[in-house]
């Protein structure tokens, strides 16, 4: 029994030779961390992010209002990709983009300054681009030069008296009206400017106007062109003396002048003194055979006077010079009736009829079967 006993604690032991005592999880002590500084980096990114939300929406709204300023391409297209780089800003990590956004922001400005210098010059550009235009006789380009420095710079008055003047070269003679108006409110002393309006005015029969606006050109500027555009008027208003006296006065200050023995010619012819207009018209052509007023004007004397063939000449040289002049047609085929005609004198009536002269259909009716 004594040996199973012991070799029953030996086999006890035996099977604990190698047991581990029972362990315990160790006890954790909590002790607090300073997260402040943490937390802090995360409220100043949110701030950061916030702030440059708005910085991003305060330049868009920004260069928007800009876009309004302007119709100018160049701005418009640059504003448009500084808009670009704000989108594409958007899309990343905001609280890190202040300096691209500052960059876009300083775009901006520098797109700004370059415009305000284009505007500066711009005036410039237009007013000589339009001069040059003028010059080659590209007169539709020219107005449109001017119209647009009218527009960005209505203080440039020079404009209103060039565009003015082409509108009347073209016909538009309100539009020319309306400019030289403008023009001469503002600047009073400037010849050209009555000329132009007096001419102006004359052709939309204010002739009292013009003969107002020739009395103001020969005020600032007495030449013998002022002189022989008052004459002009005095000739339409019937006081062919007082035209008479003012080609004079023109002549005396510049004795080649062709179209002022012209016109002092045909009122003499008015005033019933064909032979004296003669002389005058015989000067005027010596002075400038190319002068196709003159021929026509003097045609119609001879025709008064009866040579007719003399008549059929000079009409043969106006319209050689001028192939439009239908007061030559109408008078040549006036003076072959008068030489037994007929059949050329009808061609040169329908011809005058077709370039506006209504009589010739009347003689047209009653003398070309």
């Amino acid at each position: 029994m004594k040996a199973i006993v012991i070799l029953t604690i030996s086999f006890y032991f035996s099977l604990n030779a190698y047991a581990q005592p029972e362990r315990r999880p160790a006890r954790m002590t909590y002790t607090p961390r300073d997260y402040s500084k943490f937390e802090q980096l995360v409220r100043e990114k949110d701030q950061k992010y916030t702030q440059n939300a708005e910085y991003i929406q305060n330049l868009k709204y920004w260069i928007h209002e800009l876009e309004n300023e302007t119709t100018e391409e160049l701005f418009l297209s640059e504003m448009q990709s500084s808009l670009n780089k704000l989108r594409t800003l958007e899309g990343g990590d905001l609280a890190e983009s202040y300096l691209d956004i500052r960059e876009v922001e300083m775009a901006v400005k520098v797109s700004i300054d370059d415009y305000n210098k284009r505007v500066e010059e711009l005036p410039v550009k237009l007013w000589e681009s339009g001069k040059s235009k003028q010059a080659s006789g590209d007169l539709e380009g020219a107005i449109a030069d001017y119209s647009s420095l009218i527009s960005i710079d209505p203080d440039f008055l020079g404009t209103y008296l060039q565009r003015g003047y082409l509108y009347y070269l073209k016909g538009q003679y309100q539009e020319a009206l309306s400019d030289l108006n403008i023009f001469i409110k503002n600047n009073s002393n400037v010849a050209f400017a009555y000329e132009t309006r007096g001419w102006t005015k004359n052709i939309l029969q204010d002739h009292i106007g013009a003969m107002s606006d020739f009395n103001q050109q020969i005020l600032l500027q007495p030449t013998e062109k002022a002189y022989y555009n008052r004459g002009s008027v005095k000739s339409e208003l019937g006081d062919n003396f007082g035209a008479i006296e003012d080609y004079t006065k023109a002549i005396e200050m510049n004795p080649n002048f062709s179209m002022a023995y012209n016109n002092r010619g045909w009122a003499k012819f008015k005033m019933k003194k064909p032979n004296e207009s003669i002389v005058d018209l015989n000067m005027a052509l010596e002075i400038d055979p190319k002068n196709a007023v003159a021929w026509d004007s003097r045609q119609e004397v001879k025709y008064s006077l009866g040579d007719y063939q003399g008549c059929i000449a000079d009409c043969d040289k106006a319209i050689e010079l001028i192939s439009s002049m239908a007061n030559s047609y109408f008078f040549r085929g006036k003076a072959k009736l008068k030489l037994g005609k007929k059949e050329e004198a009808c061609k040169d009536f329908s011809k005058a009829g077709e370039l506006g002269i209504i009589e010739s259909y009347a003689l047209i009716k009653a003398n070309c079967n």
